[in-house]
């Protein structure tokens, strides 16, 4: 079962993520399991519009050789995009980690050329 992650009134200090804020800084975690609170993760309709941008420049580029995504191959990744722990979780997860996710998954059903993968999720 997925925690609810109720952020905590206090702080914990780790190591820095950006090396120019100083060595340590102040990090929240959740009340309930304890889990560290990341920066900057999305929250799953942000990817399901990059897919929507992904099928966008496939159609785009439909003259060198790049089919758009099928229904199909919409409703695969969608549906792993939902089941997948790290895309749901905002929380722990960061950005960085949820777009290498998110490019996993839709080369799992489609091959397409990282220019484009780039272009949809940055």
């Amino acid at each position: 079962m997925a925690c609810a992650h109720i952020t905590s009134d206090e702080s914990v200090y780790l190591h820095a993520l950006q090396p120019t804020r100083g060595p340590v800084e102040a990090r929240r975690y959740c009340a309930s399991c304890g889990l560290i609170k990341e920066g900057g993760g999305r929250k799953l309709g942000h990817f399901i519009n990059g897919l929507a941008i992904l099928d966008r420049e496939l159609w785009k580029r439909k003259r060198q050789d790049l089919k758009p995504l099928t229904d199909v191959e919409r409703r695969l990744v969608a549906k792993a995009m939902e089941s997948d722990p790290v895309l749901n979780d905002a929380y722990g997860s960061t950005l960085r980690m949820q777009i290498d996710r998110m490019q996993f998954i839709i080369l799992k059903y489609r091959q397409v050329p990282e220019c484009v993968l780039e272009v949809a999720f940055g």
